[in-house]
């Protein structure tokens, strides 16, 4: 790990393994499936919880450093990679992978901002037929990397936005998710 009183602290709230400074480390977090963006970043974070998540953004917002946050990296309009300029820190939240809670009857699934579609499905449909029509979202080309919320801007009530854009019949199986869901 590179020596900066930054990733010191870091590496201090999320531990050592998850500040990543190399380059051959960060390589995979700097640049979009398509290989249309490049970024550039002095490190990589993955807390891997939400107590993490906020002593990381606490720190960050105290001394005025630049985050992006980053989920599967599947994004198609690069907001997930930082600049070229090497003064943003990517903050993964690849590690924040847990399903919270299924609830059939309100057609509700909590996760965390890790959960891959592919999981988030296949939990659902382990859990009830209620949500069957979300296998047709199976067409999504990024359904084994794409996490919730679908991206930094989305609202904290997902999937009250527009989720038949991305995900389809998603519409279908799910009612507008309550505050505080997501």
């Amino acid at each position: 790990m590179e020596s900066s009183p930054h990733a010191e602290r870091f590496a201090e709230l999320i531990g050592a393994a998850n500040v990543l400074t190399s380059p051959d480390d960060q390589a995979p977090y700097l640049t979009e499936w398509r290989d249309l963006y490049q970024g550039v970043t002095p490190m990589v974070l993955r807390p891997g919880t939400t107590e993490e998540v906020g002593a990381v953004m606490t720190y960050a917002y105290s001394h005025g450093l630049k985050i992006v946050p980053q989920g599967g990296n599947t994004g198609l309009v690069g907001g997930q990679i930082p600049q070229e300029t090497g003064d943003e820190i990517v903050l993964s939240l690849a590690r924040l992978n847990k399903i919270r809670s299924v609830d059939p009857a309100g057609f509700t699934i909590t996760v965390e901002a890790g959960v891959v579609l592919e999981t988030l499905q296949n939990e659902a449909e382990k859990k009830s037929t209620a949500c069957s029509r979300l296998r047709s979202a199976r067409r999504a080309p990024a359904r084994s990397a794409a996490t919730f919320p679908p991206t930094p801007a989305a609202p904290p009530c997902w999937p009250t936005a527009t989720p038949a854009t991305w995900f389809w019949d998603w519409k279908w199986c799910c009612r507008p998710a309550r505050s505080g869901t997501v």
